[in-house]
């Protein structure tokens, strides 16, 4: 069910799972959303025609200036002589410059990847005018990720940024503006998150690979202290979607988040303008990808899985 063959109405938001809507109707809402049938068989409301609504006009001039990208790697061994995160970076960094431009803000934040892989780093950032972070120590697959957030929320908040989009290094999108341009979509919105649901695991769960968060929104003591650097024994997907749900935007209608409609909320069902490693055909999308942009990927690059390389660890 697509939205185009449903009523219009003020009330339903973006699709987050199969043949299920955001609604924040007062009369008609519900925890986990709406049907397709709900909408068009049994809403009781009359508005359909009404003009969308945001609770956040008015707050929009005060929200800072600018857009920030935070993209989390480490340089994962794939065999004993071929690391890739490195490459996947250098491509992140030339879809970023040449589809949204000079003005957009990049952090490169990295889980203690070699110091050889440090090096080629901050080679990269200065080359593509991006900076660059790295932890004392290898926090591992999930608490690294976690980490990202708190790392890319500090730094919005120090350069006055509108929104910072947490990225993945092998997660891109090919599209024109779209840091700005998604940005100022949500920041109309009431919410404070745009993402797309992870519905692979039958748990509640958020794509932490692209997450764009309004700065100034997400920035509070509960926030920060459910993001503090340490280990975390279960995955940053949960993570993230409880800390949304509990604490970012808990009075906001499930899913608690602008959903993402760029993403799918299946891994393995993006398809261009959007490049995920577990996309069909992955190795072939990200090579033509890469010779748009102008960037060589050798044989070190990989779309192989993070948790299946040689040094994972969780």
């Amino acid at each position: 069910m697509t939205a185009d063959v449903l009523p219009k109405c003020r009330h339903r938001g973006g699709q987050f799972a199969l043949d299920r809507w955001v609604c924040s109707s007062p009369r008609l809402v519900a925890h986990k959303g709406v049907t397709s049938a709900a909408c068009r068989e049994i809403c009781p409301l009359v508005d359909h025609e009404s003009p969308a609504e945001s609770s956040a006009a008015g707050e929009s001039d005060d929200l800072g200036e600018g857009y920030g990208v935070a993209i989390g790697t480490f340089d994962s061994l794939h065999d004993p002589e071929r690391r890739f995160g490195t490459e996947a970076v250098e491509l992140n960094l030339a879809v970023l410059r040449h589809r949204c431009g000079e003005a957009i803000k990049i952090l490169v934040c990295d889980d203690a990847s070699p110091e050889a892989s440090r090096r080629q780093y901050r080679r990269l950032c200065e080359k593509y005018d991006a900076e660059f972070t790295s932890n004392r120590r290898r926090m591992g697959h999930t608490s690294g990720d976690m980490i990202v957030f708190h790392k890319a929320l500090r730094w919005g908040a120090r350069l006055g940024l509108r929104t910072v989009t947490k990225l993945s290094h092998r997660m891109m999108i090919d599209a024109p503006d779209w840091v700005q341009n998604d940005s100022e979509r949500l920041i109309r919105s009431p919410y404070a998150t745009l993402g797309q649901m992870l519905t692979n695991f039958g748990l509640e769960q958020i794509r932490t690979e692209c997450v764009m968060m309004v700065v100034r929104r997400w920035m509070s003591s509960g926030v920060m202290w459910r993001y503090r650097p340490r280990r975390i024994p279960y995955w940053n997907e949960s993570h993230t979607f409880r800390a949304i749900a509990e604490v970012v935007d808990r009075d906001k209608p499930y899913p608690f988040f602008l959903p993402w409609e760029r993403l799918s909320f299946l891994r393995g069902a993006d398809r261009p303008p959007v490049y995920f490693r577990e996309m069909f055909d992955a190795d072939h999308h990200f090579r033509r990808l890469a010779e748009r942009h102008g960037v060589e990927l050798s044989a070190k690059f990989s779309t192989v899985d993070s948790c299946a390389t040689m040094d994972y660890r969780r």
